[in-house]
């Protein structure tokens, strides 16, 4: 729908006060503000207003003490290109809440101030779900919603700004799979987020186009930050720690939107992703090695430009084509498992593979690296047409030069003669762009 409206309405604010109408007789809740709704008085909500927004931008206020109901029927009945205000407290929801109004904005008094507890919820399968195109979501917090905790499916134009997502018990794979999950989509915007606790990832895109997350911080879940699937995202200026694997760009079979490409991940600090993986057991993600800063599997066209990698024990960066025997086997033709012409230069690498962790250990790899690869012959090359540009000292390895031939495993034809040479890797690729909104 109409995506100008993000840049009108991003320049809004919201906060609580502002004048309402003459009150009724009911008891005021939700009602709008500046028309003729109102505040009431002992019982009934308030209606919905029927003019402008106040000075700070609200058409609607909403209390966590008028309930879910009310909340729900104002994001119903809200007008295109409103903004409904959450005011500070703790709402108590106990069933999944919709936005499907086209470019609406909901905002909150700030990520530590308005909380949306999910923790007895239910009624759904999010916390809240986005259908609405042109949706703006900021300055509140989801905590322990039982699935995703924003889910935005199948739109046109989504913003997720100062969102926190949280699960108050750490590494539980009964925590939802997603803190923010826009999927399915285009002209999706992330930035200034903080996601932890998700059994699957916090930060998701998947099968969607034209992507920015931005200066967004992700900690304490499986996969920080995940591109799934994806074209044309950039991954700029966050701050990934403290998970099972830092950044991870992935193509994987039997999905509607095939052989994603083009992400940009740059100016990242990717840091101390060692926890153990807690993901739900069969998922592909509950195969991510703990100890994995960045992780770059059966994707093409990518790349990965100065970020600072730093403390990750299996290694600073993989990459990793799709392995059947370990993966899954899957029945997807137009699937292409090999990661191919990726770019991977100027980063700056310290103290990774210090102690590889999950199926990278019971493989039998006793010492990780900076980057480590499977030397997989893809494009009639021996390197996949992958370009990897980094300063001396980088530690490189080569997973299948001994380790997985010695398993048996039909992985790929002629893995690198030598697993530490970075000469076949010498070489350049026209950079990528940025993504703009």
């Amino acid at each position: 729908m109409r995506w100008s409206w993000l840049v009108l309405l991003a320049a809004l604010g919201c906060d609580d006060g502002g004048e309402d109408a003459a009150p009724d007789s009911g008891a005021g809740g939700a009602g709008g503000v500046g028309g003729a709704g109102g505040v009431g008085g002992a019982g009934g909500m308030g209606g919905m207003g029927g003019g402008g927004p106040d000075s700070d931008g609200c058409y609607h206020r909403v209390a966590p003490a008028d309930g879910q109901e009310a909340l729900q029927t104002v994001l119903i009945e809200a007008q295109p290109g409103e903004v409904v205000c959450l005011e500070a407290g703790t709402f108590v929801l106990t069933t999944e809440i919709s936005v499907s109004v086209d470019d609406l904005t909901v905002r909150g008094a700030g990520m530590e101030a308005t909380i949306l507890d999910f923790s007895g919820q239910t009624v759904g399968s999010n916390g809240v779900l986005i259908s609405g195109d042109g949706v703006i979501v900021e300055d509140f917090q989801i905590k322990d919603s039982p699935g995703d905790g924003i889910r935005a499916q199948a739109v046109d134009g989504v913003v997720f700004r100062r969102i926190r997502a949280l699960w108050s018990t750490p590494e539980s794979g009964d925590n939802g799979a997603y803190g923010l999950y826009p999927v399915g989509s285009t002209n999706v915007l992330v930035e200034g987020c903080i996601v932890s606790g998700a059994s699957d990832a916090g930060i998701y895109v998947g099968q969607s186009t034209r992507i920015l997350v931005k200066d967004s911080e992700a900690f304490g879940n499986v996969a920080g930050i995940e591109i799934e699937n994806s074209s044309d995202a950039e991954v700029v200026g966050n701050h990934a720690h403290d998970n099972t694997g830092g950044i991870l760009v992935f193509n994987l079979p039997e999905l509607p939107m095939k052989n994603g490409e083009r992400t940009l991940v740059h100016q990242n600090t990717i840091e101390n992703n060692n926890i153990a993986n807690f993901g739900k057991a069969g998922s592909v993600v509950s195969l991510v090695p703990g100890g994995s800063g960045a992780f770059l599997l059966a994707a093409d066209h990518n790349e990965f430009r100065n970020n600072i990698i730093r403390g990750n024990s299996s290694a600073g960066l993989l990459l990793i084509s799709y392995l059947p025997d370990l993966m899954g086997a899957y029945e997807d033709a137009e699937f292409d498992r090999f990661a191919q012409e990726n770019a991977i230069h100027d980063n700056e690498f310290s103290n990774n593979g210090t102690g590889p962790q999950g199926i990278l250990r019971d493989l039998g790899l006793m010492q990780g690296a900076d980057i480590l690869t499977d030397g997989c012959q893809a494009m009639g090359t021996p390197t996949g047409g992958n370009c990897i540009r980094e300063a001396e000292g980088l530690v490189f390895a080569n997973l299948l030069t001994d380790l997985v031939p010695a398993l048996g495993l039909d992985y790929c034809a002629e893995p690198l003669a030598d697993p530490e040479d970075l000469t076949p890797y010498d070489c350049e690729l026209d950079p990528l762009p940025g993504q703009s909104f």
